[in-house]
């Protein structure tokens, strides 16, 4: 019976095909070429290549988004799917294609509803040959959900939390009826209910933003590339901005123990640096767009308001200055969009404010904080900044005719800077609290 259903998923795919290709097209659809899904002989040849090469070939493939969409399927397709597709998207050797790849399950038609009707179904299959191969299958559809719903967090949390509940039950069925499920494959499952109760909560609170971060288990290692939280600069790159792969986080666990300590203070690193990254990088991407819809010369856009950055146009570097803190400069920007800005009360550019300059729509750009205010000096458009190590090799080649754009991030910088800075200084064994905040232990 198993392998009928598995031959009748193929024979309904090849039916329809051939149907459409021969006669069933409109007079209008000649010139389209048809997509025919991936079949099961192609997915089984698929199973003994390498894990990356199964990512390349399917994130290219038209064929999976058509067998995606397949309004019904046999359970030896269902199984052969999750498998092949856990196996690439956990591959994780190119972000891009995976982050691709797991877009296409978690907007499918599988993932949403047959999946859910499989899982469901496990409950009620008496044939003992295919309960005895359901742990395995439970395996691959749980290492499959734990990767979608950790790079897609924001739109895959509700198909996530209905699986849960359903996997779940089929558990505990398959055990009260003798099946021995992996207890590996139950604790990922735990792993993805507690990250789904996290993201339902944000949402809840209305503070579940569109996914634009990628989540990490608190046990998993960062992916190749991502360095050290301690050796990372603590200013955003110009990659980080412009970077449509999202940036790797690891939910704040709250429920059981961090497996390490490092691992501890890495996440809070990470969630902090990303706290104050993203107004910067979210404003100065809304910018780029207005660029691209009007000229910087027309005067709606220098009267354009932006959600998470303040814009100054036409700054310029003044004159270097000696201050307490070392070389600072004092700077000046065009004061006339901001003439109804009361200095003395207003929030902007505030002693440890972080701005951004740049004279090429941020390709690079300097990073500076605010080390002096003078309100009477603000309404003349004058302020003084210092400059990061990083950004100072370039200030040697700015000259005073170089007109730079300034934007400045509504995230108050300064507070987060000394934070991230002992977090990165903090050494493990000088962690306080580090039994009941990291351990979780409730003893005193």
């Amino acid at each position: 019976r198993g392998e009928w259903n598995g031959g009748r998923g193929q024979g309904r795919g090849r039916g329809r095909g051939s149907g459409r290709g021969q006669g069933g097209r409109n007079a209008g659809e000649e010139d389209q070429p048809e997509i025919r899904r991936l079949g099961f002989k192609a997915l089984e040849e698929l199973c003994d290549k390498e894990a990356s090469e199964m990512a390349i070939t399917l994130s290219s493939s038209a064929g999976l988004r058509a067998l995606l969409e397949e309004p019904e399927m046999g359970h030896n397709m269902v199984q052969l799917l999750c498998r092949v597709l856990s196996k690439a998207i956990g591959s994780r050797s190119d972000r891009r294609i995976v982050q691709h790849l797991a877009g296409a399950v978690k907007d499918s038609g599988f993932i949403r509803t047959i999946l859910p009707h499989y899982v469901a179904g496990m409950m009620s299959d008496h044939i003992p040959a295919r309960r005895a191969q359901y742990p395995e299958h439970l395996d691959n559809i749980v290492s499959l959900l734990s990767d979608v719903v950790s790079i897609f967090p924001a739109s895959s949390v509700q198909v996530a939390a209905m699986l849960v509940a359903l996997l779940k039950a089929a558990i505990n069925s398959l055990r009260a009826s003798g099946v021995d499920v992996h207890e590996r494959t139950e604790k990922n499952l735990e792993k993805i209910q507690e990250l789904a109760t996290h993201l339902q909560e944000k949402a809840r609170d209305g503070t579940l933003r569109s996914d634009n971060y990628t989540f990490l288990t608190p046990d998993e290692d960062a992916p190749p590339g991502e360095g050290d939280f301690r050796t990372m600069t603590i200013y955003p790159s110009p990659e980080e901005i412009h970077q449509e792969q999202k940036p790797f986080l690891r939910p704040n666990v709250t429920s059981c123990s961090y497996p390490s300590i490092q691992l501890y203070l890495d996440t809070h690193f990470r969630l902090l640096r990303e706290d104050f990254v993203r107004p910067l990088r979210e404003g100065i991407q809304q910018l780029l767009q207005s660029y691209q819809e009007q000229t910087l010369a027309q005067g709606p856009l220098r009267k354009k308001r932006f959600d998470d950055i303040r814009v100054y146009f036409d700054t310029r570097l003044l004159v270097p200055l000696c201050a307490p803190s070392g070389t600072a400069f004092k700077v000046c920007f065009d004061p006339r969009p901001l003439k109804f800005v009361r200095w003395q009360n207003s929030k902007r550019l505030l002693y440890g404010s972080l701005v951004c300059m740049s004279r090429d729509n941020f390709e690079s750009f300097l990073f500076a904080t605010v080390s002096d205010r003078d309100p009477a000096e603000l309404s003349k458009g004058v302020v003084q900044l210092s400059f990061c190590r990083e950004s100072r090799p370039a200030l040697a080649e700015v000259q005073a005719s170089h007109s730079f754009l300034m934007v400045e991030t509504t995230a108050y910088f300064e507070a987060y800077r000394h934070v991230l800075e002992g977090l990165q200084e903090m050494q493990e064994e000088d962690l306080p609290f580090q039994r009941y905040i990291v351990e979780c232990q409730t003893e005193l």
